[in-house]
């Protein structure tokens, strides 16, 4: 609904800082600091404010995205947006606290109806990024790439990827399944998660 909201107080009050972006629906945001944060819109779109959200801008994406699944920060400079394909993946990366992005050379190929889902990917450090997809694949890489892609089959649609360290992860996906990776998501398999959920719904 074209909101943002922010707290300063470790969550006890919260408070709009959406001035100017009506009309617009997010789906990712991080925040650098107290008064630097960058969301992304459904509609491809990317924001920005460096004064606690009292104005934004909208930062132009070349080539133009379609749907910002991923805005993450690893420090007060790098970061990276991941959006859904458009042939290749949409993905950019910005080494000046999102004031400008780039599409780096080894962006990643997209494969027949491959897209994204929104915040599900983990990002450990700029040497281990993972991504989720809607086609039976885990994507994995570091901030310039390259990325390769491992399968979960019978298991498309990957809504989270949690990891704790370079090698084990697991991953859970729209039908309540699990699968867990001890190579750091080079391959998925059933994993020791348990109980198992019950299906989510998908969302629009």
């Amino acid at each position: 609904a074209g909101k943002v909201i922010r707290t300063t107080n470790a969550g006890v009050t919260w408070s709009l800082a959406n001035t100017g972006l009506t009309g617009n629906d997010f789906y990712s945001v991080s925040a650098i600091d107290a008064n630097t944060c960058v969301v992304g819109a459904g509609d491809g779109g990317l924001w920005r404010t460096t004064n606690g959200g009292t104005s934004w801008t909208f930062i132009t994406l070349s080539p133009a995205a379609i749907f910002i699944n991923v805005v993450h920060f690893f420090n007060s400079t790098v970061g990276f947006v991941q959006g859904d394909p458009v042939g290749s993946w949409r993905y950019y990366i910005t080494t000046d606290a999102g004031a400008t992005w780039v599409s780096p050379p080894n962006t990643p190929v997209a494969i027949g109806i491959d897209a994204g889902w929104n915040n599900s990917y983990m990002a450990l450090d700029t040497g281990h990024i993972w991504w989720g997809t809607n086609n039976s694949k885990i994507l994995k890489g570091s901030l310039r790439g390259p990325y390769t892609s491992a399968p979960t089959p019978g298991q498309p649609n990957s809504f989270g990827v949690a990891f704790n360290d370079i090698n084990n992860g697991v991953a859970c996906f729209q039908t309540g399944a699990n699968r867990i990776s001890v190579d750091g998501g080079t391959s998925w398999t059933a994993g020791a998660c348990t109980p198992a959920g019950t299906p989510f719904a998908l969302k629009s």
